[in-house]
């Protein structure tokens, strides 16, 4: 598997009003992260302290044209690896898209650092 700590996407929405979903997961047991979620610069600034359970975020109509960020840092706390995950979900789209980063430590405690930006655009049917 190719590591990579950082993503620059679009999300294609639907052209219905539909909710859209997200959910960040650390992929690798025993590690601990820190996440911030910003949409267009908008969000409570407080960081995530481990996994993002399946939240909507808005609306294809709210969404579109707008960008999301998502900054982590995944430190290796696990003694099993030195691998470190972030598996960034979204739903509610024209298709479900599964976006995972990763990259392996050199040894035990060291961080990580991941960034994503997405870009959601609506694309009307043809």
């Amino acid at each position: 598997m190719e590591e990579k700590q950082s993503l620059n996407t679009i999300y294609v929405l639907k052209d219905t009003n539909n909710s859209v979903t997200l959910e960040i997961n650390i992929g690798i047991p025993g590690q601990t992260s820190m996440t911030s979620i910003l949409i267009d610069g908008d969000g409570s600034g407080d960081e995530i302290n481990g996994n993002f359970p399946e939240t909507i975020i808005g609306t294809s109509d709210t969404l579109d044209g707008k960008i999301l960020f998502i900054t982590s840092t995944v430190t290796d706390t696990s003694r099993d690896s030195n691998f470190t995950e972030l598996i960034i979900r979204l739903k509610g789209g024209r298709n479900a898209k599964r976006f995972p980063l990763s990259k392996t430590v050199n040894e035990e405690g060291q961080s990580v650092p991941y960034i994503a930006v997405i870009k959601f655009i609506k694309i009307p049917k043809i």
